[in-house]
This record gives C-alpha cells, structure tokens and sequence, in this order.
C-alpha cells in the first residue's frame, strides 16, 4: 500500500512538472534567426531586401509555406506556386499565359522568379508594382488571378491553427497582417537565387564551357559600329553581364509588334514615351522558361533568334534606339553560325541545381 502511495506521488509531482514545462504561448520569446545570405561571386551588392524586412529562418519558412498554400485564393485552390513553379525556374508550366482559378487566361506570360535581390525597378512585365512588396500581394486581388481579397486572405490564415505561432516566431504577432504576409513572402522569393550554371562554375574556376559558348558570350556583348563593321550581336543593351544578371532590370521595346497589341509599360506610367515597353528579363534558365516573350508567343529559343535577326518592326513605338540603329538586329539577320553559338552560350546560362533545390521546393 504504501508503495503504492510512493508510486502515485511520484507520478503525480512528474506529471505537474511536465506540465510546467510545457510552453505558454504567452511566455515565449521573440528571437527570430538571421539568415545566412551567401552573396554569389561576381555578383553585386543586394538591392533589396529594405532595412524593414531583414532575412531571418522564420520569415524564410513562413514565406516558403505561403508561396506553397492555396489559402491565399478565394476558393483555396490556386497558390503562387500553381503559376510558379520550381522546375520551370519558376513559370507556368510552359503556359504562354497562366490561368487563374475561375478557368479564365491572362494575357501575359508567368514571369520566372529569381535573383529578385537585385531588381532595383518596377515589378510585372508591365512595371505597375514599384516594389516586391506590393508585387506580392497585386495576384492575390486579380479578378482572374486568385480573385480574393487580402483581407479575406488573412482571414483564412488567421482562424487556422497552422499559422498564428509561425507568424510569432518570424513577425512577433499571432495575428497576421498585410505587410506581415507580403514580407514573409518576399524573405522566401529573395532566397531564390540562381548562381550554380554551367557559365558561373567556369567564371569561378571550377568547370569549363566549350569554344562556342565563349565565341557565343562574346558576339552577344559585342557592339555593332558602322565604322569597324557589323561584328556583334548588341544583346549586351539589355542583357548584359554586370553583376552576372544578364539583364539591365529596366524596360524597353524590343520591336514585337507595329501598330501595337499591349502598351506594356504605359499602362502603369500612362506616358506615350513607355507604349510597347516591358522589363526585360534575364537570360538566365532559358532552357526551363519557354516559352518567351511577355504573352509567350515564341516556343523555341531559335524563334527568338530569328525575331531579332529578321523580324524586328523597327517602326514599333518607342523601340529601343540600339535595335533601332542596329544594321545587324532587324536587318542583316544572324548566319546560322552564330545562331548556334549564342545557343550555345544561353544554354550554359541554365542551372540545373536550381530547379531542384529541396530549399526552394513544397
């Protein structure tokens, strides 16, 4: 008996210990992690994120988890991810354009999501976002998009028994809101770097690119002047290599279409100076993306090559003044030699590590 009296105290002092233990919601500490952001080499300096958003583990995970959750959209079936996704280097499925949850089609392409640390300009295709921030949130309210409201985005998120202590331990707040969304969201996207292809591991010493590839690198950063003669591509005006993004980050005309089927950047600016301008994306991952073009009409890498070479509408408005006074580009055309090299130097640009990297997945 009175063994069994010792046996029953002990349970009874184990069990008020335990439950001592246990964690009051209340009672917790707000530490979230920095996270550790390994600049690539030969990159520059991050643009973004802001002073008011530092990266942190928490922030990352709980962005990560969002980016995956249908919950955002109005019926909880369509995520960012439905229009982005990894093995795509984050575009829709080879979609021209995407098709948001009420079976209706946009009119422009899934744009790829990655090295967005260092856009220093407007977002969308269109620029209408003049930061990622507002980006984030713009595809939660599209009609055609996700067809929600933010406020009912959050209210989905906030009677669930998923977020609330996630949202505490990456924002210090139970209870989410607007900016704590699109913060967590943005964390995540701005880990999506692409820095591991074929080219950058030549760059840093570490494998090696064939003779097209270098000769195809070199034509498209090679400037056309009448007085040496007709000798590069003029790719490097708006895909250039500085800081290893191939991409000015800026928008421009490329000369798709006279007289004009989507006003691009004036629809944002309301300026006739940026009629038929769009941001010029990078060149990067090409080989996961197609197909190409702000409303996908291209299929194949090839077609883009001969839109520069041969198809250009020169009289497009506000086309860029280096295409525009370019014998080569619209005109002069590319030999089928050079074709094959600056294929050759676009496909070294793919990194195949991204589209499988377990840290960006579901």
């Amino acid at each position: 008996m009175r063994k069994a009296k010792y046996i029953i105290i002990v349970f009874l002092v184990a069990a008020i210990y335990l439950s001592s233990c246990r964690k009051d919601p209340a009672l917790e500490v707000y530490q979230p992690t920095p996270y550790n952001f390994d600049l690539p080499q030969f990159f520059l300096q991050p643009v973004l994120p802001g002073p008011n958003n530092s990266l942190t583990k928490e922030g990352v995970e709980l962005g990560r988890m969002l980016f995956y959750d249908p919950i955002l959209s109005d019926d909880s079936t369509q995520s960012c991810a439905s229009c982005h996704n990894q093995k795509y280097a984050f575009t829709d499925n080879g979609l021209a354009v995407s098709q948001g949850i009420k079976g209706v089609f946009g009119t422009r392409n899934s744009m790829p999501l990655f090295n967005l640390n260092w856009h220093a300009k407007g977002f969308f295709w269109d620029g209408r976002s003049p930061t990622l921030l507002e980006q984030i949130l713009v595809p939660i309210e599209d009609p055609i998009e996700m067809a929600s409201t933010v406020e009912g985005a959050l209210e989905r998120i906030n009677r669930g028994t998923r977020y609330p202590n996630l949202f505490y331990k990456a924002f210090g707040e139970r209870e989410a809101n607007s900016l704590e969304l699109a913060k967590a969201i943005e964390q995540f996207m701005l880990t999506l770097v692409s820095s591991n292809s074929p080219y950058d591991k030549w760059r840093r010493g570490e494998g090696s690119i064939s003779q097209d590839a270098m000769d195809g690198l070199a034509f498209t950063q090679a400037e056309n002047d009448p007085l040496i003669g007709e000798r590069g591509g003029d790719c490097f005006h708006c895909h250039g290599t500085s800081g290893e993004l191939f991409s000015i980050n800026d928008f421009t005309n490329n000369g798709l279409d006279n007289p004009l089927t989507d006003e691009g950047l004036k629809n944002a600016t309301g300026l006739e100076r940026d009629a038929g301008k769009f941001k010029a994306p990078s060149l990067r991952n090409l080989a996961f993306t197609a197909p190409y073009m702000h409303d996908g009409r291209f299929q194949t890498l090839e077609e883009v090559l001969d839109h520069y070479g041969e198809h250009v509408e020169l009289n497009s408005p506000n086309i860029d003044p280096s295409i525009k006074h370019s014998r080569r580009v619209g005109q002069i055309g590319f030999t089928r030699e050079e074709k094959d090299k600056m294929l050759a130097f676009l496909n070294s640009l793919n990194d195949s590590t991204f589209v499988k990297n377990p840290d960006f997945s579901n």
